[in-house]
């Protein structure tokens, strides 16, 4: 609960005060980015915690913070360059990454989008679409994380599972990757 109150002051705080939206993204040691992709990504406790309420609390932290991060322009001029960096520290196994992937999805697209969480207000990010080149960069970071993913035979002598959460969110984004740059913007990556 104090991290969801803690996301609708800063939100509350980075949408009235543009000065300090900008004062926030530059606080040394990359805080708002650690901030930020630790709350993108939050599953902490999901393992040993399966209560429902738990799960919900988490959900809506990462919901609370892909808004957050969507809404904000100064956030998100500079998020893909965060997000391509934390893909590839993504557990393959993780569970909790349907919003970090919409994310980097509605960023590659370059749309604008409101409320994505339930007390969100409507506010419409400014988001360009990338360029080529930074189109192309994603796309290899994607088919790297394609790559790193298990193999059956591995998952089946190790007794193993994965997730496919993480692949799933892979094939949207390099989805919407051609869809925003054509073939161009995959072609290295492949």
């Amino acid at each position: 609960k104090a991290i969801l109150d803690t996301l609708q002051v800063l939100r509350l705080l980075l949408r009235s005060y543009p000065d300090v939206s900008e004062q926030f993204v530059m606080l040394p040691d990359d805080t708002a980015k650690q901030f930020i992709i630790s709350l993108l990504l939050w599953d902490r406790g999901m393992a040993a915690v399966t209560a429902c309420a738990a799960t919900d609390t988490a959900s809506r932290i990462r919901r609370w913070t892909e808004d957050l991060l969507l809404t904000t322009p100064s956030l998100s001029r500079r998020a893909l360059p965060w997000l391509m960096e934390a893909l590839e520290r993504i557990d393959c196994k993780s569970e909790a990454t349907e919003e970090f992937f919409s994310a980097m999805q509605i960023l590659v697209q370059g749309e604008q989008k409101a409320n994505v969480g339930s007390d969100a207000d409507p506010v419409d990010p400014v988001t360009d679409r990338p360029d080529l080149p930074q189109l192309r960069e994603i796309s290899s970071a994607v088919c790297r994380k394609i790559a790193s993913q298990p193999k059956r035979q591995q998952l089946d002598c190790a007794g193993g599972d994965t997730s496919t959460e993480v692949l799933g969110g892979c094939f949207r984004l390099l989805r919407a990757l051609v869809e925003s740059g054509g073939g161009a913007a995959v072609s290295v990556g492949v």
